[in-house]
């Protein structure tokens, strides 16, 4: 059990906290808590020797700090000195906790204070890796998650998801859905040319696997919904001409909008970051017009958009490789 207490939290050193183990285990086993088998009982647990001076040195550090108790030349645990100082030192982290919970609220006042804002957007241009681990990184704060996308990333299968070069982004989008006071929301013209080539790529070349990669994306569009009720897609007739994605932080408006740039057909070649909390409110509110316009994939017009999606797959991907 000596083993389960952090003791550097209470400000020991590795070789006191060694004592205060080997006291505990000589105590244990009925021993007599004597220098000589304290000493041996350190150096057999922590395989390395210990010299008398410093030995001794360290024991009466421990005495003075009253963690142990000297008696007939024998050394104690001083039991409820040492729960004393792990509850002090419990209560000072607790304060360090909420001055930063209070420092946080601060700097999110401070951050949607108009007169702090860039007169113009700051626009961030990204490689690929950069964009995703920074899109993934502001989703721990994010309230609801926006994204108009070419086709929902969030119900893509693994090897897809792989083929796509956004694990991180892909996971952590993943584990939102289900999250308590999370919604994850999206938009999208289902464009089954894009999902075909993702999955092509994917599995080298290879149709008769790309098409089973694509069907299990649609499983898994139909399944995620009916297991995440904070999850809401919703399929729009015709494409918005760019793919978005923009956040909603808890106690705030959203203050950045997230592009995605592509070369090739299906291929994103990076992205941009644009720091302009008006844009991304107008981008925020264009989402909310577009999701009331839109089909809900849970509702019974959305049968014939999972059928026109087979069908399609089916006849990009129908031949053999």
């Amino acid at each position: 059990m000596a083993d389960d207490v952090d003791w550097h939290s209470i400000g020991l050193t590795d070789q006191q906290a060694g004592i205060m183990r080997a006291v505990l285990a000589v105590r244990s086993k009925g021993l007599r808590s004597s220098p000589a088998e304290l000493q041996r009982a350190y150096e057999r647990a922590s395989g390395q020797p210990i010299q008398k001076p410093n030995f001794f040195a360290q024991l009466k550090v421990l005495t003075e700090q009253s963690f142990l108790l000297k008696q007939e030349g024998e050394y104690f645990a001083n039991l409820p000195a040492l729960e004393k100082a792990l509850d002090s030192r419990r209560q000072a982290l607790e304060k360090e906790a909420e001055k930063l919970r209070s420092q946080s609220k601060n700097f999110k006042k401070l951050v949607d204070t108009a007169a702090l804002q860039p007169s113009v957007p700051l626009v961030q241009y990204n490689s690929l890796e950069s964009y995703f681990g920074q899109l993934a990184d502001q989703l721990d704060d994010c309230e609801q998650f926006c994204s108009n996308s070419v086709f929902p990333w969030v119900c893509f299968s693994i090897i897809i998801a792989s083929a796509s070069g956004s694990m991180d982004y892909y996971n952590k989008v993943r584990a939102l859905c289900g999250r308590k006071g999370v919604e994850v929301r999206y938009i999208s013209a289902f464009n089954a040319d894009y999902l075909v080539r993702l999955a092509l790529r994917a599995t080298h070349g290879n149709k008769s696997m790309a098409l089973q990669e694509c069907l299990k994306s649609l499983n898994n569009l139909r399944s995620m919904l009916k297991i995440f009720p904070n999850l809401h897609i919703h399929c729009i007739p015709g494409a918005l001409n760019f793919h978005f994605v923009v956040m909603k932080p808890r106690d705030s408006e959203p203050r950045s909008l997230y592009l995605f740039i592509f070369g090739e057909p299906g291929d994103i070649q990076n992205g941009v970051i644009i720091n302009s909390p008006r844009m991304a409110k107008d981008v925020y509110g264009m989402f909310e017009d577009e999701s009331r316009k839109a089909i809900n994939m849970r509702s019974p017009k959305a049968e014939a958009v999972y059928k026109k999606l087979e069908k399609e797959f089916r006849a990009l991907l129908g031949g053999k490789r």
